[in-house]
């Protein structure tokens, strides 16, 4: 015969062993839920993360910013970017960086939506400057000025400003430089949000904050030279 749902702790409703969940999400966990014993579960084969996340985008062979900067933050701190290629975990982060990069795009383009559409924004391709090649993300032909997303585990408790984020001003900086403009813009998921646990924190979990930035000529000078430079030091630049 059936067997009788019992309660979970909170109330609401579990069948029996071997059976379904009640609806609802107010049940904190599934209490005693076994899976089928006639389900035959086989392991798959590690996915290619690196070759998969690679199909996502198309770069010319040659020196890019980005090979510049992780290069940089390598000799900074071997630590925690000195990671070889082979590990996973790396690829990972880039991969859902891309996602989180599709997301919006997806959702600013949607011509359907039209809060979020922005259809000034367009895919610049590469920009090319002093033998050196830049992807960025986003460009906004209205405001004539590009847009950087990236995805991250860092904790956003801290300022936008705090070293750990350094590389990303670079980053949008000399993409800034190489279009010829003073201002950008970034966006960042922080998927572990501040890591206050809390469920009572909004940024406890998944958080996307944006800024605006401007740099003075100066400023964004600075930053290509010091690019420029240790590309030289690397045999990479003439």
């Amino acid at each position: 015969h059936r067997k009788q749902p019992r309660r979970c702790e909170s109330g609401s409703m579990l069948h029996g062993e071997g059976g379904t969940a009640g609806l609802g999400t107010e049940c904190p966990r599934f209490l005693s839920y076994t899976l089928p014993t006639s389900m035959l579960l086989t392991p798959l084969p590690p996915l290619d993360i690196r070759s998969r996340a690679g199909q996502y985008t198309e770069r010319t062979a040659g020196l890019h910013v980005s090979q510049i900067i992780g290069d940089l933050l390598v000799s900074m701190d071997p630590d925690t970017y000195g990671k070889n290629d082979a590990n996973e975990g790396k690829w990972m982060n880039f991969l859902a960086g891309l996602v989180f990069e599709r997301a919006l795009e997806l959702a600013w383009l949607d011509k359907e939506i039209e809060d979020n559409h922005r259809p000034e924004l367009v895919r610049p391709g590469e920009v090319e400057r002093d033998g050196i090649l830049g992807t960025p993300d986003a460009f906004d032909t209205r405001l004539g000025r590009p847009e950087e997303y990236k995805c991250t585990k860092k904790s956003c408790r801290q300022e936008i400003t705090d070293p750990k984020f350094w590389h990303y001003f670079v980053q949008l900086k000399a993409y800034v430089y190489m279009l010829g403009c003073n201002s950008g813009v970034l966006w960042v998921l922080f998927v572990n949000g501040n890591y206050s646990n809390d469920d009572n924190d909004p940024e406890s979990s998944y958080v996307i904050k944006g800024w605006e930035m401007e740099w003075t000529d100066l400023e964004l000078e600075e930053n290509w030279t010091m690019l420029v430079n240790h590309a030289r030091l690397r045999g990479w630049l003439k």
